[in-house]
């Protein structure tokens, strides 16, 4: 978002999956494999860059992790009701209640064959 904003940055950033699936590559051999199904609720700020979604993917592959696709999944993902810091106090202001939101996610994640979240 920084050169959206204008804002020159003096480093060159790594996502942080993109990151991660580079050194799982890089230790391949020392991985044993989960074999799970995961719900993945995406990150608020993740959402502002879809184009990444493939390093997500390519991670949970080479650690055995089955991604199942949920009803409120990528675009329609919904707030998970944690993360309430920063920018989203604003949005949500503390007192408000989540649980719903927690509860829509968790049983979406059920429902679609999910054994854990993320």
């Amino acid at each position: 978002m920084a050169p959206e904003c204008g804002i020159e940055l003096p480093f060159c950033h790594v996502p942080i999956f993109e990151y991660l699936r580079d050194y799982l590559t890089e230790h391949a051999e020392d991985i044993a494999k989960l074999n799970v199904k995961v719900a993945y609720q995406r990150p608020c700020a993740s959402r502002y860059t879809p184009e990444k979604d493939y390093l997500f993917a390519e991670s949970f592959e080479s650690i055995g992790v089955e991604s199942v696709a949920c009803h409120y999944n990528d675009i329609k993902a919904i707030c998970c009701g944690v993360g309430l810091t920063g920018p989203n106090l604003k949005l949500f202001p503390r007192g408000k209640n989540f649980e719903p939101f927690r509860e829509k996610n968790i049983i979406d994640a059920k429902d679609h064959g999910a054994e854990t979240m993320v």
